[in-house]
């Protein structure tokens, strides 16, 4: 009889050791790196059909064992109940601890988001959103997250030159992939630096194009927050990209260790290097040149003038750096108007005649304004050096190419080129040309914002 008390106890301690054996078992799932929940596409309620929609969806994200190359978009139902929805893990992840990484999301973004239509996360190893809206093939860069290591490498500017050759050239392998993967990573050795592993991600479902501009925009980022960093990650809806001293992925066949180094491309620190295309280059867009430079008279005397401005910006948001690439003297610009002749004219307005390229573009003798010491180089590269010059003064300013595009259309000749539209300075030399410069109009561009806190920053979506 005495011993039934300490029989009891132990009953009753029982099922509390039960429950701390089994409470690891129960914990949340690792935390993301960064989550955003969307709250502009509105909500959801528990008993909702887009809420049966979404559970669905996450569950057939992981029980689909037929895709192994990481990569996943399935949509379900119909408006205003649509659910789209990604997840991407990267290149280098396994399939089976891909499809963990995503189980491991699946079920913190929507306890993070638990009604929100919208939401992203994103792990080291995946990337997980869904929305109510269209997501597949459209290039987002917003909200863009950031995080870096304080530690400085020790000779910053090599550095920075080894890393923006790194990822010049591993984006235009990733965006080379077809619509499977377009991933590239490689690990390479310095003899001044130790190992730096890198690697770029785009979704698949971009076009070459697309991914070269959203690849881009993040190097672009690079010198803003992390350059001379040691360990930089930047992640956006549509890519990804990192690079690293310490090694976080195993090189395989796909993660190829080039021998030397790579040709370096145009660097993070916008320096370049002379090759025998620019010698083509200069004399080909020579013509064009005097019309460039017409139009930058125009654009910095609307600047400079007092007036009204809807939106003011400061001198030290926007920097341009100076070039001597595409710098001409007078005598220069002479020669290429023959003597700046009336045959040569296109129209006339506030600050003089403007000069042809576009006219020879249309009729098809455009090689004709080519200096004839250049006929023994390829027509097709003189061609094509006219026809970017040509998209770059489109009276669209939303048509022209970004300059990270400019550099993707001169290094690869396997990327078809829009048609180019009416320059400006055509569309206004069709009637008289008797509006004031200060009448030109200005575009708005808002500024981003970051936020520091100790290794991590973020932009806002804008």
């Amino acid at each position: 009889m005495a011993a039934m008390p300490t029989v009891s106890k132990s009953l009753l301690l029982f099922p509390f050791l039960l429950f701390l054996i089994l409470m690891p078992l129960a914990t949340s799932q690792p935390p993301f790196v960064k989550y955003y929940c969307i709250d502009s596409n509105g909500n959801y309620t528990a008993n909702s059909t887009f809420k049966a929609n979404l559970n669905t969806l996450l569950s057939n994200l992981i029980s689909n064992t037929e895709i192994d190359y990481g990569f996943y978009n399935f949509s379900k139902g119909q408006n205003p109940d649509k659910v789209n929805i990604i997840g991407m893990c990267r290149g280098y992840v396994a399939p089976e601890d891909c499809r963990s990484c995503l189980n491991n999301s699946r079920v913190l973004l929507t306890q993070s988001c638990p009604n929100q239509k919208e939401a992203i996360g994103w792990y080291d190893e995946c990337m997980l959103r869904y929305s109510n809206r269209s997501i597949f093939g459209v290039r987002e860069s917003k909200p863009t997250y950031y995080i870096y290591n304080l530690e400085n490498a020790t000779n910053a500017d090599k550095y920075n030159q080894v890393v923006s050759n790194m990822l010049g050239n591993l984006t235009a392998r990733a965006a080379a992939g077809d619509s499977h993967r377009k991933f590239a990573a490689e690990k390479q050795t310095s003899s001044i630096f130790q190992d730096i592993f890198a690697h770029v991600q785009c979704t698949p479902d971009l076009s070459e194009l697309e991914c070269n501009q959203c690849l881009f925009g993040e190097i672009s980022i690079i010198p803003k927050v992390c350059a001379g960093k040691v360990r930089c990650r930047i992640f956006q809806p549509s890519c990804n990209l990192r690079f690293d001293t310490k090694p976080y992925f195993v090189p395989t066949s796909d993660v190829l260790t080039p021998p030397e180094a790579p040709s370096p491309l145009p660097s993070i620190t916008a320096t370049t290097k002379e090759d025998n295309s620019w010698r083509i280059v200069i004399p080909v867009v020579v013509p064009v040149v005097s019309v460039i430079i017409l139009l930058t008279f125009i654009c910095i005397y609307s600047r400079i003038r007092p007036g009204k401005s809807s939106e003011s910006e400061s001198e030290a948001d926007y920097e341009i750096e100076p070039t001597e690439t595409m710098q001409f003297n007078f005598q220069t610009i002479i020669d290429s108007t023959n003597n700046f002749s009336d045959a040569n004219k296109l129209g006339q307005g506030g600050f003089g005649p403007v000069y042809k390229a576009w006219r020879k573009w249309r009729e098809g003798t455009v090689l004709n304004i080519v200096d004839p010491t250049l006929n023994n180089n390829s027509r097709n590269e003189i061609m094509r050096c006219i026809h970017i010059a040509l998209l770059c003064v489109q009276e669209n300013v939303a048509s022209r190419p970004t300059m990270a595009t400019v550099v993707l259309m001169f290094n690869s000749h396997s990327l078809s080129l829009p048609i180019p539209s009416e320059p400006a300075y055509l569309m206004n030399a069709r009637g008289p040309l008797d509006s004031s410069p200060s009448e030109s109009r200005s575009n708005n561009i808002p500024n981003q914002v970051s936020t520091y806190e100790a290794s991590i920053s973020e932009l806002d979506p804008r």
